[in-house]
């Protein structure tokens, strides 16, 4: 019998959404193949694989567009039999590069990273070698479930028909609401704000993630059962904004020693960073700190995974972005947009209270614009807005340079 090298590679995502590392070994010899070859171990469970049209998809911002011609075919593979729930082991030889297992791992990353209506996809997968020939399989093995050997999605497809069927009609509700908005930068908002007052973040789930459910990191989980991790809102995000024409992706990184993920948006005018979680971390009101921000901005907060190279050699250690551009443009930021500031004379933040305090609200979100400090900022405003309303407070979000101004 033919000695067979494997190894698998685990991708497991950990509480806030990014991507811890594990190695493991694959030592049984049940797996199918899906075509036949001299004195091939599963030429007697062969499975045919069809490469999907990846088109539909399809933006400035996808992951695909990264990809060299082998990874790309690699993709379509995958999404081919991801989409069927193919069990068993994909012949991989004709498109993989020498080992196999760095086009795999690029391929797929991009893929779980470009489709979020595919919430099934296992985050799991093995890639199987020959010791002593080229020949080179994938098997995909969910993290959640118990492994049955031949490839687990950890639903069945009756369940995963029901499911996509939920969620389409989760994000035709939006999309509808949506129809009154006339650019993309109004759908952006409110698809945000949306997000923001129906999801609830799982704060359970971030102190237990081994044991935590699948769809918190999925936009099923946001969208339909409505409890998400930072996976699920921005993959939330990604396919509302996808649907309605609106370049997005979803950005890798760490907030304070935790993985985390967020977006990076085209809403008209170019590129901007978007963390839905982080505005909906307060019970007074939607925030908008992190709406169409600058890297800069971000930074102050975010650390971005490390970007990726084509022709470097990737394994599940590492994890990367696709995207992750210095752009700079403020002119769709939302206190920008808005006019939503405290500056000198404070007018437009005044402005902004005076609207706020006419359709019965009781706070304003506001940034501060001026060399003083967030107190004395506050300060200020209070008194050149003292003929309009009585300021009573003001809130800080994180690092940002925002206040939630209360009266």
């Amino acid at each position: 019998m033919k000695r067979i090298a494997a190894l698998l590679l685990v991708i497991l995502f950990i509480p806030l959404c990014s991507c811890s590392i594990d190695f493991k070994k694959l030592t049984d010899g049940s797996l199918f193949g899906n075509k036949t070859k001299p004195n091939d171990p599963f030429k007697d469970k062969s499975v045919d694989i069809i490469p999907a049209d990846v088109t539909e998809y399809l933006n400035e911002l996808s992951c695909y567009n990264c990809l060299n011609d082998g990874q790309k075919k690699l993709y379509a593979i995958f999404l081919s039999a991801i989409e069927n729930m193919e069990l068993g082991v994909i012949d991989i030889t004709e498109y993989a590069g020498s080992d196999g297992f760095s086009d795999s791992v690029i391929a797929h990353r991009a893929l779980l990273y470009d489709r979020p209506d595919v919430f099934w996809m296992p985050k799991t997968f093995s890639v199987l070698s020959f010791a002593d020939r080229n020949d080179k399989y994938v098997c995909f093995k969910d993290y959640y479930g118990e492994d049955d050997g031949i490839g687990y999605y950890g639903i069945t497809r009756e369940q995963r028909d029901q499911m996509r069927e939920e969620l389409d009609t989760a994000v035709e509700i939006i999309l509808n609401g949506a129809k009154s908005y006339g650019s993309a930068y109004d759908k952006e908002v409110y698809f945000h704000d949306r997000i923001c007052e129906t999801v609830t973040y799982d704060s359970a789930a971030a102190k237990d993630i081994d044991n935590a459910s699948r769809n918190t990191v999925s936009a099923y989980g946001a969208l339909v059962e409505r409890t998400a991790l930072c996976e699920g809102y921005a993959k939330a995000m990604q396919l509302l904004c996808i649907k309605s024409g609106i370049p997005c992706t979803v950005v890798n990184g760490m907030h304070e020693g935790v993985p985390h993920m967020w977006n990076l948006i085209n809403p008209g005018d170019g590129l901007y960073y978007l963390d839905v979680t982080f505005d909906d971390g307060s019970s007074v009101a939607i925030l908008h700190s992190y709406l169409n921000v600058t890297r800069s901005d971000i930074s102050d907060t975010h650390i971005f995974d490390c970007l990726f190279e084509q022709g470097k050699e990737y394994d599940s250690s590492e994890s990367l972005n696709f995207y992750a551009p210095d752009c700079e443009n403020r002119s769709l930021n939302y206190f920008e947009k808005n006019k939503a500031y405290i500056d000198g004379d404070c007018a437009y933040a005044i402005l902004n209270i005076e609207r706020a305090a006419s359709k019965g609200k009781n706070c304003v979100e506001l940034l501060n614009k001026t060399s003083l400090g967030l107190t004395d900022a506050f300060a200020l405003l209070r008194g050149k807005a003292a003929g309009t309303v009585v300021l009573q407070e003001f809130y800080r979000y994180e690092n940002t340079n925002t206040l939630l101004i209360v009266w």
